[in-house]
């Protein structure tokens, strides 16, 4: 649904190319690679669990932060279930 933030409200609640999916571990849904059409249209970009294992936090925080900006206010969610399981 934050496709609609994107598309629905003048100005939009989402700006287009300023989001940022960090910490995924599988696809979004689906079964193959059209999963990320949406995505890519609206210009969000993706950061895998093992994306964060080879580029480390400070890796993660240049990659949101070279993607978003830092002209623009942003809305961070970060979901418990990103952590790892033996912390």
């Amino acid at each position: 649904m934050f496709w609609l933030a994107s598309v629905a409200y003048d100005p939009p609640l989402i700006l287009p190319n300023s989001s940022v999916h960090a910490g995924l571990r599988t696809r979004l849904g689906g079964v193959d690679e059209r999963d990320y059409q949406s995505d890519d249209t609206q210009g969000w970009t993706r950061i895998m669990c093992d994306d964060i294992d080879e580029i480390g936090v400070k890796g993660v925080i240049e990659k949101i932060v070279s993607h978003v900006g830092t002209e623009v206010p942003v809305y961070l969610s970060i979901g418990l279930c990103i952590q790892s399981l033996t912390m």
